[in-house]
């Protein structure tokens, strides 16, 4: 813009010379006319080389009146299109500007909605970071708690073993086949001759277990560690398997075998675990317990209902573990 302002005042400026050097010569060439006749002047020459000067000087005066005519013509056509020009610069300097505030309006607000969704973010963030928190303490605690029965019914059977033995040592007989436990690790559950065979069993239907509840199911959580799918940093580690079901569902033994325990655990509510041999299975997040410790259970049976959460979309999810001896297993790799 500025480079054409400054054409438009040269242009404006050399205009304005050259009409006033035509207006002069213009003047002249009609006060020329009032006093004397073209042809009385070149009459006038003294001689014939004056005479030819004064017709060529004619000639070329207008002429040189034409050019300047003409040129004053260009230079005012030149003049208004520099004007058009400019007039143009400055109507898309406006849009420019009124565009680039528009622009500048959309990013603020922008800016301002991307603030309140990051806001919204670490709010969402430290929400499910406290609640991850409050989950793990509540997964620890349950494994504690499975850990301690294991402990307690490794250390009850072991005192049997003794006890056996020494009935028998004192009686002088040996021991007798059902009597005599045996532990398959060092350290181990000692199992009778009847659970040896029940673990046996077990172990042989790896992969042909029934699903631990009955009707539609959905594995929301697998064993081991995995990424938060929230929260990109954090992992999860789950000792057994989660399965999402529909309310009402009952949670059903996957092997026949004898309830050891059952207790309650804070976000798992009742939880059974059930022995086949030196195997566990490990039922929580039950509502209601249809058994109780010492109870037999056969393949199938429901041994509980599953517990459905009212306040959070009435989602019905049962924890489900697997262990031998004090070894956690992948439980898929187990059912059918």
């Amino acid at each position: 813009l500025k480079s054409t302002e400054s054409k438009i005042l040269s242009l404006e400026k050399d205009l304005s010379s050259k009409k006033k050097k035509y207006a002069v010569s213009m003047q002249k060439m009609q006060t020329n006319k009032k006093v004397q006749d073209k042809i009385l002047f070149v009459l006038a020459a003294e001689n014939f080389s004056q005479l030819y000067r004064r017709i060529r000087y004619l000639k070329e005066y207008s002429v040189w009146l034409k050019i300047q005519a003409k040129e004053i013509i260009s230079k005012q056509t030149e003049l208004e299109r520099q004007k058009t020009l400019l007039k143009q610069g400055r109507a898309n300097k406006l849009r420019l500007l009124k565009e680039e505030e528009t622009q500048q309006s959309i990013l603020r607000k922008e800016e301002v909605a991307k603030q309140q969704e990051v806001a919204g973010l670490q709010k969402k963030e430290k929400a499910l970071q406290t609640d991850l928190t409050k989950k793990q303490k509540q997964a620890e605690t349950l494994n504690r708690q499975i850990e301690k029965a294991i402990a307690t019914e490794i250390e009850r059977a072991e005192r049997e073993r003794k006890a056996a033995e020494k009935k028998a040592k004192a009686q002088g007989k040996p021991l007798s086949t059902s009597e005599n436990r045996v532990a398959e690790t060092t350290g181990g559950y000692a199992m009778t001759k009847e659970e040896r065979s029940l673990s046996a069993n077990f172990s042989n239907n790896k992969g042909m277990l029934p699903f631990p509840l009955k009707g539609e199911y959905k594995i929301i959580s697998h064993f081991g560690t995995m990424k938060h799918q929230d929260l990109k940093y954090v992992t999860l580690t789950n000792n057994g398997i989660d399965i999402q079901t529909m309310p009402g569902t009952e949670a059903r033994a996957v092997f026949s075998g004898v309830v050891t325990s059952v207790f309650v655990v804070p976000g798992y509510n009742n939880s059974i675990i059930i022995r086949h041999g030196n195997y566990l299975t490990v039922y929580s997040n039950l509502k209601d317990v249809y058994v109780k410790s010492g109870s037999k259970v056969s393949t199938g049976q429901s041994i509980g209902k599953i517990f459905t959460d009212s306040e959070n979309g009435n989602t019905t999810i049962l924890h489900f573990e697997l262990w031998k001896e004090k070894t956690k297993l992948n439980p898929e790799g187990w059912l059918n």
